[in-house]
């Protein structure tokens, strides 16, 4: 018990008044979790049991990719006028209630049309996820000081991990024990409960005042100093200079468009392989939900033991290190995915994964966070939604094709190597 509770505590003493934000925060991907091991995780099965094409799993994807790109700079401007915390709980709720759209679709459509409302709704939902996926980055860097950042994002995506390979488990048990499609409904009432409560807890979050250096770990001391001069004198200049540079393509330039380049080939990468994993699986393979269910698990148990260990791999390599190492081990998963009629390999795939994303995921925003002015932290982060976006769509959309015309084999043997690639470039010149 002792060894488990060292694992979740921080080497610094956590403040009192930040002990609750911690708290719901871990409550919050908790009960996403459950979001992520049911509809999350088996969507794109579903829809590859309904006979979607690769393609059409695509879309599902990139459909919010779209909705991204075209509503994420009047968003961040938007954001920038918004109480933070109210702005991501309010779009969290709206883009999460439409989950309950998914269970009786069963009962209303046929198959083959049944496909298309689901990209439908996907694109609909995906209008106030955007404010979500903006809003909340910044938030997370208002809600949890510097210091504390790769300690609360470790046990996040400690909680994640777990709350996820149990949802996981069981509903790949679920899906074999109950006929389809009224599996899947269930399936879709569990992810909208998990949401629903994760969304709860992010109403409880509270931003700490950036005004009180006692109250935040700037980078540096002068940096502190320089945000709360800037906030107590007004800064009218640089306030009319927000306002009339809406789209802010000043700062693409210097080193934040090559991180936002290197962000774009990770993601791009990331996503290739995505319309063809179900594919692979249950076309190919000829995988059961359940066998697919035991894989996931085994990603985010591996997950789960990778974020454990975060704080002290990022405390003794940083944050740009460990995520070019987790970007470059992902392109292990589509290389064992060809070998993986053997269990062996696709145990070793899901679990290679799992570290893997443990270490990419649980850095990457953070990285950004070192890389971008604590003062104007939503314009900065309304540019990594467009790139990251903008690699869902070409990955999601480009990966279906590309493997039509080359073959799957040789299309996850391209897309290993370029996760690889991606890596190797964050190391060198991240």
């Amino acid at each position: 018990m002792n060894t488990i509770r060292a694992i979740f505590r921080s080497s610094t003493f956590v403040p009192q008044e930040y002990k609750s934000n911690f708290l719901h925060l871990y409550f919050d991907t908790g009960w996403y979790g459950i979001l992520n091991g049911s509809i999350l995780t088996f969507i794109a099965v579903y829809a590859a049991h309904l006979g979607a094409s690769s393609f059409q799993i695509g879309l599902i994807t990139s459909v919010p990719a779209i909705i991204n790109l075209a509503f994420t700079i009047p968003t961040g401007a938007w954001l920038e006028k918004q109480h933070l915390g109210e702005a991501v709980f309010k779009s969290s709720v709206i883009n999460r209630v439409f989950y309950l759209l998914f269970i009786p679709l069963p009962w209303l459509f046929a198959p083959e049309v049944e496909i298309w409302i689901l990209i439908l709704i996907t694109l609909v939902m995906s209008i106030p996820g955007v404010a979500l996926a903006i809003g909340f980055n910044a938030f997370f860097a208002e809600a949890v000081p510097l210091k504390y950042r790769g300690h609360v994002a470790g046990i996040r995506n400690a909680v994640f991990a777990v709350t996820t390979t149990l949802t996981t488990l069981l509903c790949g048990w679920m899906l074999e024990e109950i006929q389809f499609p009224l599996n899947y409904q269930i399936l879709f009432g569990i992810g909208l409960f998990g949401s629903l409560l994760s969304s709860v807890h992010l109403k409880f979050i509270k931003s700490i005042e950036p005004s009180k250096p006692e109250l935040i770990a700037a980078r540096s001391v002068e940096e502190e100093k320089r945000i709360t001069r800037i906030r107590m004198r007004g800064d009218v200049r640089t306030r009319i200079n927000k306002l009339s540079q809406s789209f802010h393509f000043d700062l693409l330039s210097g080193r934040f468009f090559r991180v936002m380049f290197l962000v774009f080939l990770f993601h791009l990468f990331q996503y290739l392989p995505a319309p063809i994993f179900p594919i692979q699986m249950v076309n190919v393979l000829d995988f059961s939900d359940q066998w697919i269910s035991v894989g996931m698990a085994v990603f985010y148990l591996a997950m789960f033991l990778g974020s454990t260990q975060l704080s002290q791999i990022t405390s003794k390599i940083g944050n740009q290190a460990a995520l070019g190492l987790g970007v470059g081990l992902m392109g292990a998963y589509p290389l064992l995915l060809l070998a993986s009629k053997e269990a062996v390999y696709f145990i070793s795939a899901s679990f290679l994964g799992g570290l893997a994303w443990s270490l990419a995921g649980g850095t990457i925003i953070n990285y950004l966070l070192e890389r971008v002015p604590a003062e104007d932290r939503p314009a900065h982060f309304a540019w990594y939604n467009i790139f990251l976006n903008a690699a869902i769509l070409v990955g999601s959309t480009l990966g279906g094709p590309i493997s039509e015309m080359i073959g799957l084999p040789q299309s996850l043997l391209l897309f290993g190597a370029g996760r690889i690639l991606a890596g190797l470039l964050i190391l060198w010149k991240g």
